[in-house]
């Protein structure tokens, strides 16, 4: 068997006629934490929407490892809607002990988008989660699933000005990951540019682009960007110009 501890040699999996999907699957088992993450990550990356994959991969959600969990709902969140089927158990998940596991089984969820409705239940009691993080994560699931971003969105604006910088970067990925319907965020947005901390910066530079058509306003405000100390912002704010003209051609 290839080492499992570098999934690259596991190349996409077409059917569960793959003798590499049943290694994988195997390697969810093995006494080593670490194999067992690296296997859920190459399932993930390599046998999306194979029922046995998908299957193992909600199993592994109650792996006594954390980094493993992780590892199995981030492999599932690749998957998007393809993962559909594991939709409730990841929502089982939103009660885990860990936060990190936590704020990944949202995400996961919010890939799958629509097709999770059977979550809805579980995230809109993980609303309440003690961990602002958790709770801003769970409000981008519940923006993917249902549709509703505009209920949302004042949240996800506020938490932009929030004392840790952490929150405030969680809060512009939520909202490059909503996408257009962010539309009523781009001022905030704007403000966000100034930030002190570099990946705030850059992270809501990221959503403005994605937002597109809606955030042309920020335009002179991005370019201005190419200034910034920040070689990775200056790089993804003219990024995010490029995508803004490009949403209004």
């Amino acid at each position: 068997m290839s080492d499992v501890h570098d999934p690259s040699d596991f190349p996409e999996i077409e059917d569960e006629s793959d003798e590499r999907l049943w290694q994988l699957i195997d390697a969810l088992k093995d006494d080593d934490a670490g194999i067992r993450s690296a296997a859920a990550w190459a399932l993930g990356k390599g046998a999306c929407g194979i029922a046995p994959a998908i299957d193992a991969l909600a199993e592994a959600l109650g792996d006594p490892n954390a980094g493993v969990r992780k590892s199995a709902a981030a492999a599932l969140g690749e998957m998007e809607d393809e993962a559909k089927g594991a939709a409730l158990a990841l929502a089982e998940r939103l009660g885990d002990e860990d936060v990190p596991v936590r704020m990944v089984v949202a995400d996961a969820l919010g890939e799958i988008g629509p097709e999770a409705q059977a979550a809805l239940l579980h995230l809109r009691s993980a609303l309440g989660d003690e961990h602002l993080l958790v709770a801003l994560h769970v409000r981008y699931a519940l923006s993917r699933i249902g549709g509703d971003a505009e209920e949302h969105l004042p949240v996800f604006i506020d938490a932009l000005t929030h004392a840790d910088h952490e929150v405030r970067s969680v809060s512009a990925w939520c909202l490059e990951r909503i996408g257009p319907a962010a539309g009523p965020a781009v001022p905030a947005l704007i403000a966000a540019l100034d930030d002190e901390h570099w990946y705030v910066r850059l992270s809501a530079a990221e959503a403005l682009g994605l937002i597109g058509r809606a955030a042309e306003c920020a335009i002179p405000k991005l370019q201005a960007m190419q200034n910034d100390p920040s070689k990775d912002v200056r790089k993804v704010a003219a990024a995010a110009i490029e995508d803004i003209r490009g949403a209004n051609e």
